[in-house]
């Protein structure tokens, strides 16, 4: 059985720097529920090792609309 520790985690953005909580590890965290193309979803991967804030990833969605 699996100990990892499935608590959200404070984060800090690896674009703007600011602190965020990232909630991936429950398996309900906020960014799922914003909708990015697969093609910007591969940039933000490629460009940054972490997940981004709220704010950033935002705008990356908004310019996937």
């Amino acid at each position: 059985m699996s100990t990892e520790n499935k608590q959200p985690k404070q984060s800090i953005c690896p674009k703007c720097g600011a602190e965020f909580t990232c909630s991936t590890a429950t398996g309900s965290c906020w960014c799922m529920e914003l909708k990015l193309s697969s093609e910007t979803h591969n940039q933000l991967r490629a460009m940054y090792a972490t997940c981004l804030c709220p704010a950033c990833l935002a705008q990356f969605a908004e310019k996937d609309k």
